[in-house]
């Protein structure tokens, strides 16, 4: 995304829970279903939690660093046992194990990614009605036509990602 805080979702879930129906990638599920199967992870999971790193952060810092203080942060809230983390390794704790695509394999990776994916982009909707103009409430910050239309006329807002804006912008030496 161009715009608003990088989101990181951690849940342990509870063996002995049902099966919760249409959990998979966060990016495979319909928008309009995405809360109610956040809810019923919530409800069901042992523990969960999600961690925002503001977008001023992932400018001064980049985004990996932003990502393993997140990953570890949400760690820490749920005092993990074992962690399980989709994508590459980060190396942040020796308990890592890393799962390619796991938000497509692993149940608590999509869980995770799930009620992060929720959780940002209402966080994304309330920007809209403090930053009207820039289809936040659409794009949920990401590139859209629109989105970046609306940098190149009116500039960057404060939840923007500055390093992420370049091509958008008057000033390409941000």
């Amino acid at each position: 995304p161009l715009a608003g805080p990088v989101s990181v979702g951690a849940v342990v879930l509870d063996p002995a829970a049902a099966f919760i129906e249409g959990l998979n990638d966060s990016k495979q599920i319909a928008e309009a279903k995405r809360p109610a199967i956040a809810d019923e992870v919530k409800r069901s999971a042992r523990a969960f939690s999600v961690v925002h790193i503001p977008s001023e952060d992932i400018d001064k810092f980049g985004i990996m660093a932003c990502l393993k203080r997140a990953f570890k942060t949400a760690v820490i809230n749920i005092e993990a046992q074992g962690i399980v983390l989709d994508g590459n390794p980060l190396g942040f704790d020796a308990r890592e194990i890393n799962v390619v695509k796991g938000d497509a394999r692993c149940a608590s990776i999509a869980a995770a990614s799930v009620i992060a994916k929720v959780e940002r982009d209402a966080l994304m909707v309330e920007y809209d009605q403090v930053y009207p103009g820039y289809d936040l409430a659409s794009s949920k910050g990401y590139g859209s036509a629109a989105h970046r239309r609306a940098i190149a006329e009116k500039g960057l807002t404060p939840i923007h990602r500055v390093s992420y804006c370049k091509n958008f912008t008057e000033d390409r030496s941000l």
